[in-house]
């Protein structure tokens, strides 16, 4: 028997009262909720799956960009990951306002086991993952689901363009805008081109398949690298589609995890090696990832002041290609001022809200 904290808020009954268990490793072992997922509409219903943890300055803004969706057969699936503000007072006042919102408390186990215990949870047959900080305009999930129509059943994850944004909703600067469909394993292994936890919709069958998140990837306190290893085992064995729209908003925050940067680089090679061993002819590619990121995490480093993370950072660097460590020295302290330039010369929105398309007058 569960104890009352972790027992979902909100709960209801799922049309057609079907149950089966998940096969979610680190799941914590009750039977999830599925049914028939198709609505009265006829359109399927995506679940959308929101970890959080002590997320109160931010959680209120992101439910409300879920809200706001143009695409209304959503569930809203937040998982309370032991928050101790008020995070969890935030997500029941939203509910009030929206019945499509749950609310499921756990003890702190991480994001990871935070999402599969959403997926556990969920009725729709597509996942949409949305980090607490980060935010989505309105038109984001039509988008993925108008581009995975247009795709056969091989086709899992359908991803956005993103924008970096800063504490403040200040459009830092564009994430880019590669386009990479179809199979896309080995864009894959030289980048995570989809960058972090807020940008795709998956099928959940693809989700599930694959094992879900992977919750055993930490170090030093520190959890990361799981949405490489999940990115990269999608694409290991499903087909990618693009909806070409900057859609997501991902928030850079001073003291996240990306700035425990020693650990989070361990982490990452510990997320890349079961495919560097399956794959080995990608092995250059993984290592050309490893170091765009290592040199990633040296600029955020010098700008928090870490000089020695910074130095031991270019160290590893250094270890792997000399020629690139000197790159790195030159490069990492200027990074900055590249990319406010570039925001400058693209004519991006200031601001998150100064870029809100006016699809959003479809949303209650």
């Amino acid at each position: 028997m569960r104890s009352q904290d972790e027992e979902p808020v909100g709960s209801r009954r799922v049309r057609g009262g079907v149950r089966r268990s998940s096969s979610v490793a680190g799941l914590p072992g009750e039977t999830a909720a599925f049914a028939d997922s198709s609505t009265e509409g006829g359109q399927p219903l995506v679940s959308v799956v929101i970890p959080a943890f002590n997320n109160a300055p931010t959680i209120g803004e992101t439910l409300q960009t879920v809200r706001e969706q143009t695409y209304r057969p959503l569930e809203i699936i937040v998982v309370d990951d032991g928050s101790t503000d008020t995070t969890a007072e935030i997500v029941s006042a939203h509910m009030l306002r929206d019945p499509r919102i749950r609310l499921i408390r756990q003890g702190n186990s991480g994001v990871a086991a935070a999402r599969n215990r959403g997926v556990a949870e969920s009725a729709g047959d597509f996942i949409a993952f949305l980090d607490a900080d980060d935010l989505w305009r309105p038109a984001k999930i039509a988008r993925q689901m108008e581009a995975l129509g247009r795709c056969g059943e091989d086709t899992a994850v359908v991803y956005a363009w993103s924008c970096l944004i800063d504490e403040d909703d200040r459009i830092l600067a564009s994430g880019g805008h590669q386009v990479l469909e179809g199979d896309v394993f080995a864009a894959m292994c030289r980048r995570d081109f989809i960058g972090h936890g807020s940008a795709a919709l998956v099928r959940k069958s693809a989700f599930l398949a694959v094992g879900g998140c992977d919750s055993s990837l930490c170090a030093g306190g520190v959890r990361a690298g799981d949405d490489t290893r999940l990115h990269l085992a999608l694409a290991e064995r499903y087909r990618f589609a693009l909806a070409p729209e900057e859609l997501v908003g991902y928030r850079l925050r001073r003291g996240s995890g990306a700035d425990h940067h020693l650990e989070v680089a361990a982490l990452h090679r510990m997320a890349v090696a079961p495919f560097r061993a399956r794959h080995p002819q990608y092995a250059p590619l993984m290592d050309l990832q490893l170091k765009e990121l290592l040199l990633w995490l040296c600029g955020r480093a010098l700008r928090s002041g870490n000089y020695r993370s910074a130095a031991a950072l270019v160290s590893e660097i250094a270890s792997l290609d000399p020629l690139f460590a000197v790159y790195a020295v030159i490069f990492a302290p200027i990074r900055p001022l590249v990319m406010r330039a570039r925001r400058f010369r693209s004519g991006a929105a200031k601001r998150w809200s100064d870029g809100a398309s006016d699809d959003a007058s479809g949303a209650a």
